[in-house]
């Protein structure tokens, strides 16, 4: 299990799941996009004392 999620980090996969939020296989995080397929996501935001958005 680790080295998958390496794997994905390296490569910047996401996972692929279907309605039901089950897995069903990975792909490359802008084709799952632009192909609309269902896929598990996190975003991250760090704001400063002054409330701007650190650039990632």
């Amino acid at each position: 299990m680790q080295n998958r999620k390496k794997n994905m980090i390296e490569t910047n996969d996401v996972l692929l799941v279907h309605e039901q939020d089950q897995p069903i296989g990975e792909m490359e995080k802008l084709d799952a996009q632009y192909q609309d397929h269902l896929h598990r996501a996190l975003s991250v935001f760090i704001l400063n004392e002054q409330g701007e958005l650190l650039p990632q």
